[in-house]
């Protein structure tokens, strides 16, 4: 509980900065470069490697090509019948689609569960989250905004981003021991994760016009953090019954709301910002309380 505390203030104080207008309107982008570049590679390279690989991980790097699917299916199905133009269609992938598997997953699996889960965390975002983004989410994007996406750019950003590097690093150094030293720095560097990403998910919080967006609003929270995690919450508990730390963790990680990464993108794109940036910022507010309900579900199982 101190910790949620914590981060809680963290998330205050970004917010009540901004407002206050005491530092840069960008400089989240430092922070969020300093959680990218050092503080989540720096968690992958000391979490992944003493993970042990078995076929039940899967359960954790399917879970966001899962919910992208299922809510891109929901979407294209009801499209017509919720009047919903192709940017606002866009939108709506790109943010009830993804989830914030790492800004917030990770700072609220340590919460929840325990600094230890954060592998299974990270699993869920680095081959999940992430690569939907970058393979099916940002080709969606350009294309909704009639821009041709070049592949090789995609590939590109795709090997070239660091969290990604780091675990690729991290698979291949399973079985090499490191230094207490080089443990220690590791986690000293990791440690900073969740109050910076906090803070910045804090600086970066905005409310737009509510009532034009009301429905669509409806709409891609209730998708995104009720229908999709109870979808895999069926389907790993109640089907598969596999009631292990991997199926809940990656249960806990489906209910996270939108994905900052891709609501900015969807910005940049022209895809119905301010709905982008309400769908973030509404959603971070309604997981106050829908996150402590999914743990307590999840702890009856």
């Amino acid at each position: 509980m101190q910790n949620l505390w914590i981060l809680g203030l963290c998330f205050s104080i970004g917010f009540l900065l901004r407002i206050a207008n005491r530092i840069p309107d960008n400089a989240h982008k430092t922070i969020n470069a300093f959680i990218l570049h050092i503080s989540l590679p720096a968690q992958i390279l000391l979490f992944v490697p003493k993970m042990a690989f078995s076929k039940d991980l899967l359960l954790a790097a399917s879970m966001a090509w899962i919910v992208f699917f299922f809510c891109f299916a929901i979407l294209l199905t009801f499209k017509s019948f919720f009047s919903l133009n192709s940017k606002t269609l866009g939108c709506l992938l790109l943010t009830a689609g993804l989830g914030n598997t790492s800004f917030l997953g990770l700072p609220m699996i340590e919460i929840f569960f325990g600094k230890e889960f954060n592998s299974i965390g990270i699993l869920c975002d680095q081959p999940g989250t992430f690569l939907v983004l970058s393979l099916i989410g940002i080709p969606i994007a350009l294309h909704q905004s009639s821009i041709s996406p070049n592949f090789y750019d995609l590939a590109k950003r795709v090997v070239t981003f660091p969290p990604f590097i780091s675990f690729i690093v991290a698979l291949f150094a399973s079985n090499i021991d490191i230094s207490a030293r080089a443990e220690t720095i590791l986690s000293r560097l990791g440690d900073a994760l969740a109050p910076l990403a906090l803070f910045s998910v804090g600086f970066q919080f905005k409310i737009g016009n509510f009532n034009s967006h009301r429905k669509e609003l409806f709409i891609g929270l209730f998708l995104k953090m009720l229908l999709a995690p109870l979808f895999i919450f069926s389907f790993y508990i109640l089907i598969l019954k596999d009631t292990s730390m991997i199926s809940k963790i990656s249960i806990f990680e489906a209910a996270m709301p939108p994905m900052i990464t891709g609501g900015i993108i969807a910005a940049e794109n022209d895809l119905a910002p301010e709905l982008a940036s309400m769908m973030i910022a509404v959603g971070v507010l309604f997981s106050v309380i829908t996150l402590p309900i999914w743990k307590m579900l999840l702890d009856q199982h």
